[in-house]
C-alpha cells in the first residue's frame, strides 16, 4: 500500500514530543521494515532494528531475546512477527511489554485483529500512559475501540 500524504512528517513529530510509536500490521516483516522506514517510524542510519521472528515455542529462546533487547544501549526498533509475539506475551507478557516500551519503537507484523486489540489493551495496562491507535481498515477496528482514542482514516483499505 502507498502511504497516507504526510505520514513521515507526523511520525516525526509525534515522535520529537516523545511520543511512542508502535505499528501494528499484517504486512510480512521485510514489508513492514520498508514501511518502518519509509514512514520515519526507523531512521534510514541512525537506529537498527532488533528482529524477533519465528519463535513459538521455546519460552528460554524469548526470554534471552528479550534480555538481550533490555541490554542494548543503541538506537532499536523492535520487531517482531505474530507467532513470536503470541508466545511473548504468553509466556513473559509483562517482560515484553517492559523492555519493548524502552526501545525507539516497536513493529509488530503478521498481527492479527485480536492481537491488535490486545496490544494496545496491555501497553494501557502496563505503560500507564493513554494510547491512540490510528487505523484504515476493518482489520483496525478492534484496537481503534482498545485504545484512549481511536482514529479511523479513509485509506487505501477501506472507510
Amino acid at each position: 500500500d502507498k502511504l497516507q500524504d504526510n505520514v513521515e512528517n507526523t511520525v516525526e513529530c509525534l515522535k520529537q514530543a516523545g511520543i511512542s510509536i508502535w505499528m501494528l500490521t499484517g504486512d510480512k516483516m521485510e514489508t513492514a521494515k520498508c514501511i518502518a522506514i519509509s514512514s520515519g517510524l526507523k531512521h534510514k542510519s541512525a537506529e537498527r532494528f532488533f528482529e524477533i521472528r519465528e519463535i513459538e515455542n521455546d519460552e528460554g529462546i524469548i526470554r534471552n531475546k528479550l534480555e538481550e533487547l533490555d541490554n542494548r544501549h543503541d538506537s532499536t526498533i523492535l520487531i517482531i512477527d505474530g507467532k513470536s509475539l503470541e508466545y511473548a506475551t504468553n509466556h513473559h507478557e509483562k517482560m515484553f511489554f517492559t523492555v519493548a516500551a524502552k526501545t525507539n519503537g516497536v513493529v509488530c507484523c503478521r498481527c492479527s485483529p485480536t492481537q491488535k486489540a490486545y496490544i494496545v489493551k496491555k501497553m494501557k495496562e502496563f505503560s500507564n500512559k493513554r494510547c491512540a491507535s490510528v487505523g484504515d481498515g476493518g482489520n483496525d477496528v478492534g484496537m481503534i475501540l482498545e485504545s484512549h482514542c481511536g482514529i479511523g482514516i479513509v485509506g487505501k483499505e477501506g472507510k
